[in-house]
């Protein structure tokens, strides 16, 4: 099987650590009182081994050095118990790197692996009480406060098993207290009453400050390998979501490169059109039938120029998502543009376009305000019956730049749908007005691109007015 990694966190292959938690799943609880096998329970047990191993190597340090200074029992005996500990010591790594080896599902099939830990801790407390019987004598030496103290170390460490091998640490912990008490009421250093007294403290603290807090992690180690599994996926889905989006975008790329030359080669088409239609008008005399059917057609390529315009704008907007390009702007270059675009079609329809003249700067992306409020003065030329004002002025912190017409007004109840795609006034459509309802919503979206407020006001029968509310922090 694979031994690629599944992550940093496990030593085994994504397959290994997949059938673990279907193992795990089904597996009975008896088996878990003998081992629990998954991936984190197996990195938190080779965690505590090495503390394990810091606490047997301490104590049996400090055992050597307190009968050096005062032996109990003879030098010979002592280097002999020492080469017993190495030698126990090596077994029990042995047996410890057998289980750590072999995949967590193996190891829960097999009942002999299972076992194991309990093997490892049978040995590890015969030794110990073996220790007791050898070190303990009826003479109170360095050794009995050493061998309780280490005692303590070695339940600390022992009791963390508890989450991982619940019947042989459990076993372990019990035999080393359960020895070492019977040993000190034998040879009369203390009575059972006060062993006892003692044996309750120790477990009492321990539980209490050791138990309690390592259990708190038992929930977790039981699902982190689902967890894992899921974060895997998550990443699996997220990388495939990033390809997907990038391939996305490099297919909108050359879609819009395209898009955008092929409608910039169907503008010009339009303009020389336009150009060919204007000198027929102009060459033909007043009183020629077919000026009236040219002039209808300079009308209608005009209006199909603007549906254009519109339309792309509006494609733009909902495909690409473009991203404002904020410069510092002089008002009154952008309404001198709008003027000099609009000048020969209000001078058509006989309305007065005015613009007030203003020393305001903002920081904004000139090119989408300026179709912002172009926008707005050409629907406003579409519906007017006298004039149309354009002016900025100060309004709530900030600017409001306002587009004023002498049109029908706008009924109340059309107030909130003005700004949608597609949308067109009962009135509109019934006075014959032509458009396809994009030009405000091209408004709302630039406007919202661009961080500001477009609201109108309308008096029916006398006219409305459109606000572009820019905030204070734009106005330079």
């Amino acid at each position: 099987m694979s031994r690629e990694q599944f992550s940093a966190h496990h030593p085994f292959s994504r397959a290994q650590v997949e059938q673990t938690v279907a193992v795990v799943a089904h597996e009975a609880h008896a088996k878990r009182l003998l081992m629990k096998v998954t991936t984190a329970h197996r990195q938190y047990a080779i965690d505590r081994w090495v503390l394990n191993q810091l606490a047997f190597w301490l104590t049996v340090a400090t055992l050597f050095l307190a009968e050096i200074l005062r032996p109990s029992v003879a030098r010979s005996v002592l280097y002999a118990w020492l080469l017993v500990c190495t030698v126990t010591w090596a077994l029990r790594a042995l047996l410890y790197y057998w289980i750590f080896r072999a995949p967590p599902a193996e190891v829960s099939r097999r009942l002999l692996l299972r076992s194991l830990p309990l093997i490892i801790m049978a040995l590890s407390t015969s030794h110990w009480i073996w220790s007791v019987q050898l070190l303990v004598t009826p003479s109170f030496t360095p050794t009995v406060i050493v061998m309780y103290v280490g005692f303590v170390m070695l339940t600390i460490t022992g009791i963390g098993n508890l989450l991982v091998t619940p019947l042989a640490a459990g076993a372990y912990v019990i035999g080393l207290w359960l020895g070492l008490s019977i040993r000190v009421v034998q040879v009369g250093l203390m009575p059972w009453s006060l062993v006892l007294a003692i044996d309750i403290c120790v477990a009492s603290i321990l539980w209490l400050c050791v138990y309690m807090t390592v259990n708190h992690l038992q929930p977790h180690l039981d699902r982190s390998d689902q967890i894992d599994l899921l974060l895997a996926e998550l990443k699996r889905s997220n990388a495939e979501l990033a390809s997907m989006k990038d391939d996305a975008a490099a297919t909108l790329a050359k879609r819009s490169s395209f898009f955008a030359g092929a409608s910039h080669d169907f503008k010009q088409r339009l303009h020389a059109m336009k150009l060919m239609l204007h000198a027929c008008i102009s060459d033909m005399r007043e009183s020629d039938v077919s000026r009236w059917t040219l002039t209808r057609l300079s009308e209608e390529v005009r209006e199909l120029e603007s549906f254009i315009a519109h339309f792309l704008a509006f494609a733009r907007i909902e495909a690409l998502n473009e991203k404002a390009d904020l410069q510092e702007v002089r008002l009154l270059d952008l309404f001198q543009q709008i003027d000099l675009r609009f000048e020969e079609l209000a001078s058509s329809r006989a309305v007065l376009l005015r613009f007030h003249s203003t020393r305001v700067r903002l920081r904004t992306d000139p090119r989408l305000l300026l179709q912002v409020i172009e926008n707005l003065v050409s629907n406003a030329l579409k519906f007017t019956h006298g004039g149309v004002l354009v002016a900025a002025r100060r309004r709530m912190g900030g600017i409001a730049i306002e587009v004023w017409d002498q049109g029908p007004g706008i009924e109340v109840e059309q107030l909130t749908n003005i700004f949608e795609a597609f949308h067109q006034g009962i009135d509109a459509a019934a006075r014959g007005e032509r458009g396809v309802g994009l030009g405000l919503a091209v408004v709302r979206r630039f406007a919202d691109r661009l961080g500001l407020t477009v609201s109108v006001s309308s008096w029916p029968g006398r006219g409305s007015v459109f606000r572009i509310q820019v905030p204070a922090p734009l106005v330079l």
